[in-house]
Parts: structure tokens; sequence; C-alpha cells
């Protein structure tokens, strides 16, 4: 466990549902809407080739290429790049929690994600300028919950794991946290005064929220 009597100098952040919710069923119907495909194929086929893109064997573009073409896509491949990128809305009472804490810490982002979806969030949202880089897990080579990704934070990002606390949606990855020497906190964009009340008691500054 944490030593909980160790000063906090570092917020580890997640992306998805943390910073940002977002609505994939967008995608869906949109492909189903310029396919043969139903919608519970195209949740397939994007499932068994999102790990692929995610930890970065192949890049936005191929993923999107050989998702229209199993299944024989109709649409324009630009569109369905926007689309598929355009799935974000701002959780804006966290944008407002990262103006404070920016202050007084260091904010590390922390995310599974694609260079379709890091790039378009950087362009749009300017809480991303706020943070000291991130571990991103198609330049890792890692996915969260997996150790890799963990490490590669400690390792190569310097975070001092007793002396961070981590902010996920996802309990897999927030256990995988906590055995890496964490401090971790689940956060529910619906339950944010929860998650405020729990923060308070690791970093003061936020008691002012």
């Amino acid at each position: 466990m944490p030593d909980t009597d160790t000063h906090i100098d570092t917020f580890l952040f997640d992306i998805g549902n943390v910073l940002v919710t977002f609505d994939f069923s967008k995608v869906v119907s949109f492909i189903e809407a310029n396919s043969a495909a139903d919608g519970s194929t195209v949740q397939k086929e994007v499932e068994q080739r999102i790990v692929s893109l995610e930890t970065g064997s192949i890049d936005g573009a191929t993923f999107l290429a050989q998702l229209a073409d199993t299944l024989h896509f109709s649409g324009d491949l630009d569109q369905l790049r926007l689309v598929y990128q355009d799935i974000f809305e701002p959780n804006q009472p966290m944008h407002q929690l990262v103006d404070t804490l920016c202050e007084n810490y260091r904010l590390v982002l922390f995310s599974n994600t694609s260079d379709l979806h890091k790039d378009w969030l950087f362009e749009r949202y300017p809480v991303f300028s706020q943070f000291d880089g991130g571990v991103f897990s198609f330049i890792s080579g890692s996915m969260k919950p997996d150790d890799g990704m963990y490490r590669d934070a400690i390792i190569n990002h310097r975070i001092i794991p007793n002396r961070t606390l981590y902010l996920d949606d996802a309990p897999a990855n927030i256990a995988t946290g906590i055995r890496h020497g964490f401090h971790a906190i689940q956060y529910l964009p619906h339950q944010h005064e929860r998650a405020l009340a729990e923060l308070a008691q690791l970093a003061p500054e936020i008691q002012s929220q």
C-alpha cells in the first residue's frame, strides 16, 4: 500500500471519462448507415482491432482503412476519420479542477489512446496544455491495466509512485496503479463531488473547489 504520509507532488490523469466523456455509438451508427453490417458486427470488428491501434502496432489511417475494407464501408474515409475522432465532450468540472491543481502540482496524462484521438483532443481542448506531457498507450506499446504502461510512467517519465495521485475510471486500472505504489482514486463524472472529497484528504488545495 502507498505511504499515506508521503507528500503528493504529482497527479496522473486518465483521459476518457475523466477529462472528457465519450460516446462511441456515433461511430457504430455511422458505419452501420454506410455499410451492410449491423451494429453488433461493427462493434465486434472495432474491438478486434482496437488493441493494435492503441498499442501502436498500426496507425490510425491503417486502422480505419482495414475497418472500412472488412465492413465494406461505402462512405468517405475522411468523414469516417472525423466521426471516429469527434466522440468527446469536455468534463468541465474536472477542467476547473485542473486549473487549480496546475498551480501546485505536476500534472501528467496516462491514457489508453491512439494517434487519432490524442491529436484531436490536444488541438481542441486547452486543458491539455496544462499537463507536463503524458504516457500514451500507442507510444508506450502497452495498455492499461498491463504493467508495462505503469513501468513506462515510473521509469521514463520520472513518476514517483508514493508521491503520485492517480485518477482513472476503470477499477482494473486503479488496481494495477495501487499495486505499483500509487495513491489512486476511481473517478466517475457523475460522482465528481465524491471524488473531490477523497482528493482533498491528500491535496489540501482541492478544498477550495
